[in-house]
């Protein structure tokens, strides 16, 4: 496969998450990805301002648009930024619509074990 072509498969399973103010001003942003039916995304992107909208695009439509109060509230998993910096969020209206990644790797794997990487698969 070609790297155009894995991307033309892929790209539906990357987010940009967008918070917007009342007066639909972008505030703040940040990536994701889909795996194993979830979002997963950094800690310090999930942490938007409270009084916002957040919007969830794929490709550049908004899958999803929910008040901050809603969106934290799929929080499922996770860690403060200071120690591994992710969240992991269900949001299950759009994971049918999107490409979905495994995370590629064996059991046996730690932190700081060198001689396997891990890899994202398409």
């Amino acid at each position: 496969m070609t790297l155009a072509e894995t991307f033309e498969a892929t790209k539906s399973g990357v987010f940009h998450i967008v918070f917007v103010d009342g007066a639909e001003n972008r505030i703040a942003s940040g990536t994701g990805f889909a795996s194993c039916s979830y979002l997963i995304t950094n800690h310090h992107v999930f942490l938007g301002p409270p009084n916002s909208r957040v919007c969830i695009r794929a490709g550049g439509n908004d899958l999803l648009v929910l008040p901050y109060a809603d969106f934290a509230e799929r929080l499922k998993s996770g860690s403060d930024q200071d120690n591994f910096d992710f969240a992991v969020l269900d949001v299950p209206e759009i994971m049918n619509q999107v490409h979905q990644f495994t995370l590629d790797g064996e059991n046996q794997n730690r932190i700081g074990r060198s001689n396997r990487i891990s890899w994202l698969s398409v």
